[in-house]
């Protein structure tokens, strides 16, 4: 079982978030292609979303993971990242998701606090169920 990180939640609070393996493998069941997984970062107060929408438009990417039945989302950063930020970039992945016609399309996320980062966020996105 890998070892679970403590995720910043409100100044002082933290916890422990990670994807279930059922989950895991209930996204990398979804029919369709799957894309290599990919990671975008940033730095600074918008971090977060700048890391993810990296990710979102890696140049390796053929085609754009809001086309995906299932996402998995992995956040890693230093001691300002929340899981605000993280849940709001689920949010926009997902609104995303909704406009294309993926209605059945599903995420899980998963949060690692690492004080080494610093100010620095890492997203890394595997989309599966790619029509």
């Amino acid at each position: 079982m890998p070892k679970v990180k403590r995720v910043k939640i409100t100044e002082g609070h933290t916890r422990d978030i990670k994807v279930a393996p059922a989950d895991i493998r209930m996204v990398m069941n979804r029919p369709g292609r799957a894309l290599i997984t990919v990671t975008g970062e940033g730095t600074g107060p918008n971090g977060v979303k700048m890391a993810a929408l990296r990710a979102m438009d890696h140049p390796l990417l053929a085609t754009h993971i809001t086309e995906a039945g299932g996402v998995l989302l992995r956040a890693r950063g230093g001691p300002s990242m929340t899981i605000d930020q993280v849940e709001s970039i689920r949010d926009f992945i997902w609104s995303k998701q909704r406009k294309v016609g993926a209605d059945s399309a599903i995420i899980f996320f998963e949060m690692e606090y690492d004080e080494n980062m610093g100010d620095r966020a890492q997203i890394t996105i595997t989309a599966t169920g790619i029509p």
